[in-house]
């Protein structure tokens, strides 16, 4: 399965709480530059521990299933 290059950027790069604090409060590339290039929406500070959250989640449903 190929894909495009940005999609793989987007896979890549979930920014951490830190990012958001570099370049005097504007974000670093995976907070501002990933999400124009891959034409989204800007991720919220607190978006690696919701992706952690929710896969976790999804981990124990499949395991309990």
């Amino acid at each position: 399965m190929k894909h495009k290059w940005h999609e793989l950027i987007e896979l890549a790069t979930i920014p951490d709480e830190e990012d958001y604090k570099r370049r005097e409060g504007f974000g670093g590339y995976a907070a501002t530059v990933v999400p124009i290039l891959t034409n989204n929406f800007p991720f919220m500070p607190n978006v690696g521990s919701v992706i952690v959250n929710e896969m976790m989640d999804l981990i124990q449903e499949v395991d309990e299933s």
